[in-house]
């Protein structure tokens, strides 16, 4: 290419430079631009100062939320609302109730915080090393102790490893996580409306397990193979709904469900 053509087409780069050097060149001789973006400066700074400063958004007093019981850092009370920090304050409580999902604080205008918290719903339980029985929420999060004794509302989730999963804390163990997450799905099937789901095995991946009602037994084999075997169970469920059988377990591997009895003992 000649340079004389070179000149009529110079490419876009050479161009986006010379135009941004011509809008550094304006800028730099345009002294009301810098004396109106000074102003504005001054001005929202100057505000800023005023507000984190003035009596009249004082604290006075803080929200919570009913039944929990929050230690509030001290000299909260008397500062300017504009002046806390509040990312810094929901960690600190958050540091008190670690099983709570999440805490937020946000400013009520204008003397007062308000505390909110996302509170983890239990889904499932398990038994701990100690003897405890811990509700789960559907991410396998462990929440303190409910008693020596399984609540009679929560399924209790079987198969898992204790001495990995600590009160409190994330969970370490993969089958806690994946059976809580289960027990919630399966409470939420339509196919097992009009039945309570008592238990969950998943100590063996290949041969899940549930406990309906606390009587019979359901082998579903699979997580992946879930949504086959649930319409197998209601299909299994609506034939023995006027059936006077003793169900022992409903074994729904397989294309025909199959039903085992309870066997009568015979009295001596």
């Amino acid at each position: 290419m000649s340079r004389r053509a070179w000149r009529r087409n110079p490419g876009f780069l050479p161009r986006a430079g010379r135009r941004l050097w011509g809008g550094v060149r304006w800028l730099a001789t345009r002294s009301f631009v810098w004396a109106l973006l000074l102003v504005g400066g001054s001005a929202v700074g100057g505000g800023w100062y005023v507000l984190t400063r003035t009596e009249a958004f004082r604290l006075e007093q803080i929200e919570t939320p009913p039944g929990i019981d929050f230690a509030m850092p001290n000299g909260l009370i008397g500062r300017n609302i504009w002046a806390v920090d509040l990312r810094q304050i929901a960690e600190q409580l958050k540091a008190q109730h670690p099983h709570l999902k999440r805490i937020r604080v946000i400013r009520r205008l204008p003397d007062a915080l308000s505390i909110e918290v996302l509170a983890r719903v239990p889904v499932a339980q398990v038994q701990l090393s100690a003897g405890t029985w811990h509700a789960a929420d559907r991410e396998g999060y462990v929440l303190p102790s409910l008693g020596r004794t399984p609540a009679s509302h929560l399924a209790i989730l079987k198969g898992v490893r204790p001495e990995r999963i600590k009160a409190g804390r994330a969970p370490a163990d993969e089958d806690l996580r994946r059976g809580s997450r289960l027990i919630e799905s399966l409470q939420r099937a339509p196919e097992l409306i009009g039945h309570r789901l008592t238990s969950l095995d998943v100590g063996d991946a290949e041969e899940l397990t549930i406990v309906l009602d606390g009587t019979f037994e359901v082998r579903f084999g699979r997580e992946d193979q879930f949504p086959k075997q649930l319409t197998r169970l209601r299909r299994a469920l609506a034939l023995l709904h006027d059936r006077s059988i003793d169900v022992r377990y409903i074994d729904v591997r397989f294309e025909e469900p199959i039903v085992g009895q309870r066997v009568a003992k015979n009295s001596p």
